[in-house]
This record gives C-alpha cells, structure tokens and sequence, in this order.
C-alpha cells in the first residue's frame, strides 16, 4: 500500500492506527522505518499513547503510569521492530530492507514492512539507470517480494509540491508523487 498527501496530514498517525489494530485484533508483527516521527522512544511513545489513550505531560489527569509504561512497552517491543535513522542514516535500499523483512518474517513472524517515507531511504538511481528505470525495478521487486511471502509492505510517499488555487491546495493525484504516477 502506498500511502501519500499533504505535509503534516496524518499519513504515518492513521498507519500508526492501522498497525497498532492489526497488532490488537490480530497479534500482527510490523517492521517500521519511520524517522520523520523521531527516535525509536519518540516513535515507542506514540505509539504508547495512541495504545493507551494516555499522555506523558503530567499537567493532565490522564498521565499515563510507570506501571502501564512497564506493561504497554513490553506488549510495543513483541509487536514492533523500529529501526530508526541512527540504525541506518539513509544507508539502506528499500531492497534491503524489504529483504531485512523477509528474514524477520522467518525468524519472527511478521506480517507488515513499513517505510516512512521513502526520501529517507538510499536510493542508487545511477545503478539502475535513472529515477524512472530505478522505480521500474523496485517497485516490482517489492511486490513480488511481498506476494511470496505473504507480507504486506507500506510506503509514505511524499507529493511534490503542489500549487495553491484560490488559497487552498487541491487533493493529491498519482501524477503529483515523487516518481510520478
């Protein structure tokens, strides 16, 4: 699934939802890239408090305790392998990645890869001839990937910019994404 709109729209938020139901309902295991969101305790803690309901800001009365913080962490860790930005800054392919979750899918079993976003990740463009060329093998790459091993991978991609028309921003299209449609 790939997964696009504005800046700041919610795209990881709603993955994040989406991830943590499949992890509640169905014990689900994910690998997630996500360093827009932050460090892998800034991303444990999102996604603690969307599990929880609870915040971590002490002025409110639904703090979340070092009791469900204990409880909550151990039930993120068995669901969600995180690496972060200081795990890999920029150095890993998607075709290392999506192969990184193949192997986890053996020794772990997990269900959902999950990159966000894909400007974060190394991308050798010369080595496959281009941009265009490059995303002719590693989308289908992906997919088969994903289709032999029963997993299921999602990307957060980035529009390009998009011009404001009568001072609002019209919905994004697939010709409006980085690559093109």
């Amino acid at each position: 699934t790939d997964w696009t709109g504005q800046p700041t729209s919610g795209k990881t938020q709603v993955l994040m939802e989406l991830l943590l139901n499949t992890s509640k309902y169905y014990g689900w295991k994910h690998l997630v890239y996500f360093p827009d969101v932050g460090t892998n305790i800034e991303v444990i803690a999102d996604l603690m408090h969307k599990l929880t309901g609870k915040t971590f800001d002490n002025k409110y009365k639904n703090v979340i305790t070092d009791e469900e913080i204990t409880e909550q962490l151990e039930w993120i860790c068995y669901h969600f392998k995180i690496l972060t930005k200081e795990d890999n800054s920029a150095t890993m392919t998607p075709f290392e990645f999506w192969d990184y979750a193949v192997e986890l899918q053996a020794r772990e079993g997990l269900q959902t890869a999950c990159i966000d976003a894909w400007k974060d990740m190394h991308h050798d463009y010369k080595k496959y001839g281009g941009y265009a060329t490059y995303l002719e093998i590693v989308l289908p790459y992906r997919n088969k990937l994903a289709e032999d091993n029963n997993l299921h991978f999602h990307t957060i991609i980035h529009p390009s910019k998009i011009e404001k028309e009568n001072g609002k921003r019209p919905p994004v299209t697939p010709f409006n994404l980085k690559g093109g449609s």
